[in-house]
């Protein structure tokens, strides 16, 4: 009685009949019960309660086994674990009952499976690769990965499996392997890290991806390792870095090929190279190896020595002003000729405290050749040459030519002199005001500007000087002006002053104050014979008060040209064209006038009508063809447009020279009947319009173009018939429905030659058209016949196959015509629906899973659906039973199928003993088990537990329950084992058992009957249901 009082556990004894309380220790009054103070007191009165305790189990109790539960106190808020049995006390039956507080291991259990959960979730979230393995024995075994390890490797559902179960080199790229196996076995043997790039082959993908590994080993108390390993998909990172080095190799490629080259100084005392551009060797003959050796140097020692100063000192203004410069100067090439080098300097910052210069060389060296060359020819054109730079509305000299001076008779230096102040100012002053008016005018317009004027040679006299001049470019605050000086010779002046065709009339008007120097009517268009000699021309011919604003002498240029002059307000136009001329020392301009009213009448017309035609001929697809319809039958084309050309592969002179006899002549030949006749029964009808698809020859070669024909027929007033054809090309449009046309057989043909294993239903319909066009059913059920070839009955016949009405209803809102069409519209092409069926020839249901893919039909573009029905049952039985799963200490997990006699092992623990093969006979395993391992006193419990037949009886009255029994292993020693059996799904007949190991529980058990038994002089457990006496360790029957 000491060792019970002293025990470390709560103990009570009461009777079972009354509940009156015999005897509790220590603890149990101490911590549960109330102070007895020798009364006789009930067991739960002296727990504080009125009535027997809401959790009491006396009446379950067996004197073989401790029924052990836990109880939440109410008034204390702690948790007690009670293990109790009936027990012999005083001889008489008494229950006893063990009870310890829990309470804290329990809230150690709660947090530390809190902690589970959240580690559990924190890693599933991580983007990259998490797996620990345990090593031992030369092998991996894995212990946990999250899903982005699967996602990153793309493992397929079998190879996820395998890698469950043992990590090997799985899907490696076999080039990889050796070098991967020497990274990880180096880790193992140092306890250390790795880190390494590898090729994984990604069944999701299709294609080897490269993954990063980074590794650990932390070795455990227990001996074994564990290695935490993170993967990285690093694919998109080496290709990125592999483009990065093709784009730089491209862009050394692209900058040895700039012409001069590129390089970079650091400017010191010296000019040192740190870069340079295969260009720059080249620029002085020299290889790319010799020129490192000479770059050792001072580089500005390479400049020709006339120039080098001057490099030097711009380089280092650059510096200064951290800028930019661009200027030209020699180099000695090593062939001792000079080469012409324009540099561009550019600051860009600072290396080691020096500043750096970019600089950029062009061999100008034929430029400069090019340069004096043209300067020769220059001042050997007669007259002389200059440009000018405008700035502020005056000329500035840029550039003049020996010529010029040479007009004038002065020395460059002299003639310098004169035009310092005004390049204007050697004009005669009496023309001066006119000239500058002139050059202002084209400046402003940036028309030619084309005079004559008059300047005071070196030696006094009078010269004429022809100008021609433009601006060039947009107009602008620095635009440039080109300028041509010629003399004018007195044969010159008479010529341009004789008129050299007939007009209807021919005046010379003063150029200054527009006075009529002389007239000459032919047709008399404006004075009508009367005398108009000094008056203004604007007033004797027009009689206007000042100058017409149509008149050509101020919008044209004195070119010699005809331009047209319309007079506003009478329809009338002019041809005018007018010459400059010294009429009797007078500058005067010379007048050609013509009335041209009809011509540009009729010319305008035309361009109307010519710009309509042309552009409709430009903006119509394909081309055009206008075919003159004989009486004989031949067709004779009388225009062919550019396009037609272009659309048959020809020049326009290639298509006349085939189409030129006959407008048929490059139909291909099988349409040479087709087209005739319909040509001739279009043209026999006189219908206004008709289309025609056929080929016509394209090239020189053997190949032919599709084309449609759109015909328009007209009829002349003499009867003559003309056929006018817009053509466009159908060739692309024409492959492009034959290439869908054949990806769309293909698609329904590979659904058909390749159904999968588990197809139950393979079809397809129009869904547009609500017809069911094809339906292999390997169910036998003939549902063609059953529910129609109409599409909406025919699914609508499906859905009662559908056992739940909720999924039932979900098939219809998506499988029916009018949800599938939607669905296409959203660009949703694939619609899968996984559901119960209950099949009317099978006697059990399936789980399956219906799919259609949506199509557009070429052509029609109807809706078409590929139908399949595929078996899920196995794998949603097996994804069951795992969910189901709730404990991990396991020693295997199987799917029984009853109607079949047949089992699977889904899971195992492959250091459990007795784990049956992976498939079998379920009646022959456990028969086995009865014969050769299960204990003699447990085979009828087990027999009874695991009956085929009794196993549905149990489940349905039941649920799920637990079978424990002892089995003896290969070494001889006995284990416990719990067999728990629950419903997968009953419907299919499908059970889940699973089998854990109790060894150490019930070992521990026996342990406390053996301390119980020592306290006591004679300690026996009288089992009543099998006549049976444990005293001590002995057996008694």
């Amino acid at each position: 009685m000491a060792v019970l009082d002293n025990a470390p556990v709560a103990i009570y004894v009461n009777e079972i009949d009354n509940w009156k309380l015999i005897y509790a220790n220590h603890l149990a009054q101490k911590f549960f019960l109330q102070q007895l103070n020798g009364q006789e007191i009930t067991c739960y009165r002296a727990a504080g309660f009125d009535r027997p305790c809401s959790f009491c189990c006396a009446g379950t109790l067996s004197r073989s086994e401790l029924l052990v539960r836990e109880f939440h106190h109410p008034m204390n808020g702690r948790i007690y674990q009670f293990s109790g049995k009936i027990i012999d006390w005083g001889g008489k039956p008494a229950h006893i009952e063990y009870i310890v507080d829990i309470t804290e291991r329990k809230r150690e259990e709660e947090e530390s499976e809190a902690l589970r959960r959240r580690l559990q979730a924190t890693f599933s979230n991580i983007p990259c690769g998490l797996c620990v393995y345990r090593l031992g024995g030369g092998r991996v075994f894995p212990i946990f990965h999250n899903p982005a390890f699967y996602e990153i490797m793309g493992y397929s559902e079998d190879h996820i499996r395998e890698a469950e179960q043992e990590t090997s080199f799985l899907g490696v790229h076999p080039e990889d392997i050796p070098a991967l196996q020497q990274k990880i076995q180096g880790m193992i043997r140092c306890n250390g890290m790795v880190q390494h790039t590898y090729r994984v082959w990604n069944d999701r993908k299709g294609e080897y991806r490269s993954v990063h590994l980074d590794g650990t080993i932390k070795p455990q108390q227990d001996g074994t390792k564990l290695l935490y390993s993170v993967y990285t998909d690093v694919s998109e990172q080496l290709r990125l870095e592999k483009e990065l080095t093709d784009a730089n190799e491209k862009m050394q490629d692209i900058v040895n090929a700039i012409p001069g080259g590129v390089a970079i100084y650091r400017v010191s005392d010296i000019f040192e190279t740190i870069y340079f551009s295969d260009g720059v060797p080249e620029l002085t003959g020299y290889s790319v190896e010799e020129y490192r050796e000479l770059i050792k140097q001072d580089v500005a020692k390479m400049i020709y020595w006339e120039d080098a100063a001057m490099v030097v000192a711009r380089a280092k203004a650059v510096i200064q002003c951290r800028g930019f410069s661009r200027f030209e100067f020699r180099k000695q090439h090593r062939a001792g000729h000079i080469v012409w080098v324009r540099i561009q300097i550019k600051w860009i910052g600072e290396d080691k405290g020096c500043p750096l210069l970019h600089c950029v060389f062009h061999n100008i060296s034929d430029l400069k050749e090019a340069q004096s060359e043209m300067n020769h020819l220059i001042n050997f054109i007669p007259g002389g040459i200059a440009s000018y730079r405008i700035e502020g509305g005056r000329f500035a000299p840029l550039f003049c030519s020996d010529g010029v001076m040479a007009l004038s008779g002065h020395t460059r230096e002299e003639y310098r002199e004169v035009v310092r102040e005004n390049p204007l100012a050697i004009v005669y002053e009496p023309d001066r005001e006119r000239v500058v008016a002139a050059g202002r005018k084209a400046i402003q317009t940036g028309e030619t500007l084309d005079i004559s004027y008059r300047m005071r040679h070196k030696d006094g006299t009078l010269i004429w000087i022809h100008l021609n001049g433009r601006r060039m470019g947009p107009l602008s605050e620095s635009a440039r002006f080109y300028a041509v000086f010629t003399g004018m010779s007195a044969e010159t002046r008479l010529f341009q002053s004789i008129a050299n065709e007939t007009a209807d009339g021919i005046y010379v008007i003063d150029k200054e104050n527009y006075d009529l120097l002389y007239v000459n009517e032919s047709k008399m268009p404006f004075t009508k014979g009367r005398s108009c000699l000094g008056q203004k021309c604007y007033a004797a011919l027009y009689g206007k008060s000042e100058p017409c604003e149509f008149c050509t002498l101020k919008s044209h240029a004195s070119d010699g040209e005809e331009h047209e002059m319309a007079m506003k307000g009478t329809g009338r136009f002019f041809s005018t064209r007018f010459h400059e001329t010294d009429w009797n020392g007078i500058p005067a301009y010379l007048i050609y006038i013509r009335d041209v009213t009809d011509e540009v009448k009729t010319r305008r017309e035309k361009e109307r009508w010519e710009q309509y035609f042309e552009s409709v001929l430009k903006n119509l697809p394909g081309g055009i063809s206008v075919i003159r319809c004989e009486k004989g039958g031949n067709m004779i084309p009388e225009f062919l447009s550019d396009g037609f050309a272009a659309m048959t592969g020809m020049t326009l002179e290639e298509a006349w020279r085939l189409y030129r006899e006959d407008a048929m002549a490059g139909v291909h030949p099988d349409d040479q009947e087709y087209v005739n006749k319909q040509m001739a029964a279009y043209i026999e009808s006189g219908e206004n319009h008709s289309e025609l698809v056929y080929r016509l020859k394209k090239g020189n070669g053997g190949d032919y173009v599709w084309i449609k024909n759109n015909l328009s027929l007209i009829q002349s007033e003499s009867g003559e018939h003309r056929v006018y054809a817009v053509y466009r090309d159908m060739t692309k449009e024409r492959e492009e429905q034959e290439r869908m046309r054949q990806q769309y057989k293909e698609l329904i043909m590979q659904h058909y030659r390749t159904p999968a294993p588990n197809d139950l239903i393979v079809g397809h319909c129009n869904i547009t058209q609500d017809i069911i066009h094809d339906i292999i059913d390997y169910t036998d059920s003939d549902l063609i016949r059953m529910f129609s070839a109409q599409r909406e009955r025919f699914f609508t016949g499906l859905a009662s196959f559908v056992v739940d009405p909720e999924e039932r209803r979900t098939f219809l809102e998506t499988f029916l015509n009018k949800p599938a069409l939607e669905a296409f519209e959203r660009g949703d092409f694939e619609r899968r629906l996984p559901c119960y069926i209950q099949l009317p020839k099978e006697p059990k249901g399936r789980y399956v899973e219906i799919k259609i893919n949506m199509v557009s039909t070429p052509d029609s573009g109807d809706i078409t659906g590929i139908l399949t029905v595929t078996d899920i049952t196995e794998q949603t039985i097996a994804d069951r039973i795992l969910y189901q799963l709730s404990v991990t200490g396991y020693d295997f997990v199987a799917d029984l199928d009853l109607t079949q006699d047949q089992y699977t092992i889904l899971s195992c623990n492959e250091k459990a003993s007795l784990v049956p093969p992976m498939r079998g006979c379920y009646s022959e395993w456990i028969a086995y088990m009865l014969q050769s391992r299960v204990v003699p006193k447990d085979r009828e419990r087990y027999r009874d537990g695991l009956d085929l037949k009794r196993i549905p009886e149990r489940l349905e009255k039941e649920g799920s329950y637990t079978l424990a029994f002892s089995v003896v292993d290969d070494r001889g020693d006995v284990l416990t084992k719990n067999m728990t059996v629950s419903a997968a799904d009953l419907r299919l007949g499908r059970i889940c058992l699973s089998r854990t190991d109790i060894t150490d529980s019930i070992q521990e058990q026996q342990g406390l009957l053996n301390m119980i038994a020592y306290t006591f002089e004679m300690a026996c457990f009288i089992n009543t249901s099998k006549h049976r006496c444990t005293r001590g360790t002995n057996e008694i029957k």
